[in-house]
């Protein structure tokens, strides 16, 4: 397929506006055209990838130099002329492809756009052709909370319910204005944000036949857009295909923020670390063990967090348990604890005491595990704010993680991804990590740390 020609920012030829028959779903185009910009990189069949059984077989070649991928629900076609011609129509799907693969969150239904930044990415010309393009087909709730009020967006019903379909754009100017906005938006990488920028390069993928993956991939119950589900293991694969990772940022509480911390777990089962199986070194039980360094005087707390139970012992003393046999229920349970735990007092309503309801039979299983816990956590939010707890407990997660036991693994020479409360590293060098982990989490805390290693 022959790559379309490209334009710089200013060619007159971007000023083009979109023509009104564009703007009818009918006309933007079919499925079928849609999929036919999707061949620029061969496929493989790979039916074992279900089994995870083969470790050798390379990663997919990167996407050619100043090529992007992109998703857009399938009705619509980025070749037709409403889109413009060259670099334009990359820069519109950028804005489309957001919306399709932000990573899904059961509590966010929609996606926010901050319309300053999307125009010093995409230029405030091809945000205003994206507006005319995509908006017909999104629904807007005007009064969206992320953090504050803001308005939220998604496609509408018909497009939502479709799984998207990728397209590869040959943009090597758009391209270089999206690492220029990153650079100058994140600031200069301090030593520790380098290494694990290098090392996220060294990553593969083994799942090589993307359609089939998502073919046996099961549908996971109570989710709200199964589609969109897919949409972002879909958009996760191709990210390390195409090491298209984009930035490393810190959060206030010093987290590290990269790709692979939005990449879903069952993709990560999936990747290599220079060539060798990666695995994931995991702090069981992480937010309630955090917890009990600074609760730790509370009885039980820190020999539960110790082997890993803290959600387990909680549990029985429910007088409906969950069957945390199962997964699905294991992770309602957690759900509802750590909701208990953050709760927040509406307009002076303890809504989590309300008695018959679900979190008031929390407090009272919390509190028969642990005495006295439900009120440690109620006076610290009192005397300290209500996002004081969570705070308190990232910023000792990083100091452990990004702070201690990172820089002593980089200074070994061995390939280490931090992802929170797990640290991703090669096989071979797991016994390693959770050496370093559990020192420097005893050292830290003060408590004996549960760690297993997921893959191994």
């Amino acid at each position: 397929m022959n790559s379309p020609p490209t334009k710089e920012r200013g060619d007159p030829r971007e000023e083009a506006a979109p023509h009104e028959s564009q703007r009818n779903p009918a006309t933007i185009g079919s499925r079928f055209q849609a999929e036919r910009t999707v061949a620029l990189l061969p496929r493989q069949t790979d039916t074992s990838i279900a089994r995870g059984d083969d470790f050798s077989r390379p990663p997919l070649s990167q996407l050619p130099e100043g090529h992007m991928r992109m998703l857009l629900p399938p009705a619509f076609n980025p070749h037709a002329p409403a889109w413009g011609i060259g670099e334009r129509r990359a820069r519109i799907a950028f804005v489309g492809d957001h919306i399709s693969t932000r990573r899904y969150d059961d509590n966010r239904d929609y996606v926010t756009l901050h319309s300053p930044t999307i125009k010093q990415i995409i230029s405030p010309e091809a945000w205003k052709h994206a507006r005319g393009i995509l908006m017909p087909f999104m629904e807007i709730d005007h009064s969206y909370h992320v953090g504050g009020r803001s308005k939220g967006y998604r496609w509408i019903e018909s497009l939502r319910n479709h799984e998207c379909t990728d397209h590869i754009f040959r943009c090597p100017v758009f391209k270089r204005q999206i690492a220029t906005f990153i650079r100058k938006r994140l600031g200069t990488l301090g030593p520790i944000e380098e290494r694990v920028a290098l090392d996220l390069l060294l990553l593969g993928c083994r799942i090589t036949d993307i359609a089939n993956f998502l073919h046996v991939l099961p549908d996971k119950p109570g989710i709200k857009n199964e589609a969109r589900r897919r949409d972002v293991f879909r958009a996760s694969i191709h990210q390390i295909h195409d090491k298209s990772y984009g930035g490393i940022s810190r959060d206030s509480n010093r987290r590290l923020h990269h790709a692979l911390t939005r990449t879903p777990r069952m993709v990560r089962d999936h990747l290599t670390l220079v060539g060798e199986k990666a695995v994931e070194v995991d702090l069981a039980n992480s937010q309630p063990y955090f917890m009990a360094g600074i609760f730790g005087h509370v009885i039980g707390l820190s020999v539960s967090v110790g082997h890993g139970n803290f959600y387990a012992d909680i549990n029985k003393h429910l007088e409906r348990p969950y069957d945390i046999s199962e997964s699905n229920q294991k992770n309602e349970l957690k759900r509802q604890i750590l909701m208990r735990i953050y709760a927040k007092r509406q307009h002076g309503y303890a809504w989590f005491e309300k008695p018959g309801s679900r979190p008031a039979s929390i407090t009272t299983a919390m509190d028969a595990a642990f005495p006295g816990l439900p009120k440690c956590i109620d006076d610290y939010r009192s005397r300290n704010g209500d996002t004081a707890l969570a705070n308190a407990m990232q910023k000792m997660e990083s100091s452990v993680f990004i702070d201690a036991a990172l820089p002593a693994l980089q200074n070994m020479g061995i390939p280490a991804i931090p992802i929170h409360d797990s640290i991703l590293c090669r096989q071979s060098h797991a016994d390693q990590v959770e050496h370093f982990l559990r020192e420097h989490l005893v050292r830290t805390t003060g408590l004996r740390p549960w760690l297993r290693t997921d893959g191994k």
